[in-house]
């Protein structure tokens, strides 16, 4: 074996295993910044795929104390580092999914690792930013959009609209037709790609009646001086 087999082989045992003192400054580093940067680099290693099972399993035990870590600096950096990781196990995602807002919103809207059973119990009981999170997933699911656009909030729905990869049914396109807020959510509507025939209809017939009885009102419209004279 010559010196650059050597050394070729002991860089690859090296990446195939978690150094010890990375995973103290990790779990026991004495400022939050110190632990930060140590889960930057452990996240790395397991994201970048070359870890041995043993140093794996090392990593995502790591993983697990770090969402109980007190400063959610640190555990907002975990899960923007985890956020693009496959195959994380489930209770390490779904931990970081439920999280504040801060440290769940770019996991939940880029993990491939979370089930749509999940983001559906994620949506059910986190309103607000996390759902928010959820409609900006690409692609969104008809199940997600169908959940989120029958939440009975505006900007959600209208977030579910603009994701141009999001899927909905056409018994929930119908639904928010009939929405109290029917002028901006018909816009919304419109302004997407593909949609079923009898919406774009549906949305044909709301836009003339609309411009009708626009009509209707100017014509009836008595003039303001004779009103006055009267």
């Amino acid at each position: 074996m010559t010196i650059m087999d050597f050394a070729c082989a002991r860089s690859a045992a090296a990446q195939n295993r978690v150094d010890d003192d990375l995973l103290r400054l990790v779990l026991e580093g004495q400022s939050w910044t110190a632990r930060a940067k140590g889960v930057e680099r452990l996240a790395a290693l397991y994201c970048a795929g070359t870890l041995g099972p043993a140093a794996r399993r090392a990593a995502e035990d790591a993983f697990r104390a770090l969402r109980f870590d007190a400063e959610v600096l640190v555990r907002r950096v975990l899960a923007e580092c985890l956020k693009t990781a496959p195959r994380l196990p489930r209770d390490i995602a779904f931990r970081l999914a439920t999280d504040k807002p801060e440290v769940a919103a770019p996991f939940l809207e880029h993990s491939p690792s979370l089930p749509e059973w999940d983001l559906l119990a994620v949506a059910r009981e986190h309103p607000g930013r996390h759902r928010l999170a959820i409609a900006r997933r690409r692609p969104l699911t008809p199940a997600l959009s169908d959940a989120l656009c029958r939440c009975g909030d505006l900007d959600l729905t209208l977030a579910v609209l603009d994701n141009d990869t999001a899927r909905i049914g056409e018994a929930t396109l119908a639904y928010l037709l009939e929405q109290p807020s029917g002028a901006t959510l018909q816009a919304a509507i419109a302004r997407r790609q593909l949609m079923p025939i009898q919406i774009g209809g549906r949305l044909v017939a709301l836009a003339d009646r609309a411009r009708q009885r626009g009509s209707e009102g100017v014509d009836g419209e008595e003039p303001r001086g004779r009103a006055a004279a009267v």
